[in-house]
């Protein structure tokens, strides 16, 4: 099986439409993925230990954009790749927004098409996963060309998604989610394909400003709850956090 359906993928990720449902691919989110992914490495305790980054399906390049300002990844490379011509044309733009394209370098490309000897210290995957037909496979790939591995997805079988109903039909047509995870599913997907956690951690996506009495009302709600009782009550029961997993693959 192909870890990424490529025809189906260059037509959906170079669309206009796709950008558009996604909101300019999500730049508003990457301060909060971009947060989780160092508390991962912070917790983990490896910031002296690596010193490069590849994040394969960068999107807009916001992740590393934001991540390029912490002082504790000043010597460490950071390159990201994606399959689609759009989001390399965004993240070059969005770098030099930013006044980062002398620490931020993106390109068209695919992990398979990296050669292997060509290591780095981590791989990121983030909300890349749920897009890819063999998740198995892709993870492989990335182990086999990293120490580290970092993967972030959305945790989208939980209670709140249940009740509307539509969701996988909506994820799957206008962003291309193959998979829906719980977080108890994911660790030990990872555990038994032979990968160890080395840190788990959470981005508050729904801390995006958007407009809407209804959507300002359930960041209210998700805020309180995830005060009073943490991440994994307010995936289970109103959605709109993300899992992060550090991992190292066993030898």
């Amino acid at each position: 099986m192909a870890i990424i359906d490529q025809e189906r993928s260059r037509n959906l990720y170079n669309a206009e439409s796709y950008q558009s449902n996604t909101n300019n691919w999500e730049d508003e989110v990457s301060l909060y993925r971009a947060s989780a992914f160092l508390e991962a490495l912070e917790n983990a305790g490896i910031f002296d230990k690596i010193d490069s980054i590849l994040d394969v399906g960068s999107g807009s390049g916001g992740v590393l954009a934001e991540m390029s300002a912490d002082a504790r990844l000043k010597s460490v490379a950071l390159e990201g790749i994606d399959i689609s011509d759009t989001a390399v044309e965004i993240a070059n733009s969005l770098a030099a927004q930013k006044g980062v394209v002398d620490r931020v370098k993106y390109s068209k490309n695919s992990i398979s098409e990296i050669d292997p000897t060509q290591k780095c210290s981590i791989v990121s995957l983030i909300h890349v996963m749920e897009h890819c037909p063999d998740m198995l496979e892709m993870l492989d790939e990335c182990a086999l060309r990293s120490e580290y591995q970092y993967i972030n997805v959305p945790l989208e079988y939980n209670l709140f998604y249940s009740l509307r109903g539509s969701v996988p039909e909506r994820q799957f047509e206008k962003y291309g989610h193959l998979h829906f995870f719980d977080e108890p599913f994911f660790l030990k997907w990872l555990d038994s394909n032979g990968y160890d956690v080395i840190a788990n951690v959470y981005s508050e996506d729904f801390r995006v400003k958007k407009s809407g009495i209804a959507y300002k009302g359930f960041q209210m709600l998700r805020s309180v709850s995830l005060r009073l009782f943490g991440p994994r009550w307010t995936i289970k029961y109103l959605a709109g956090i993300s899992g992060g997993y550090l991992t190292k693959k066993r030898s």
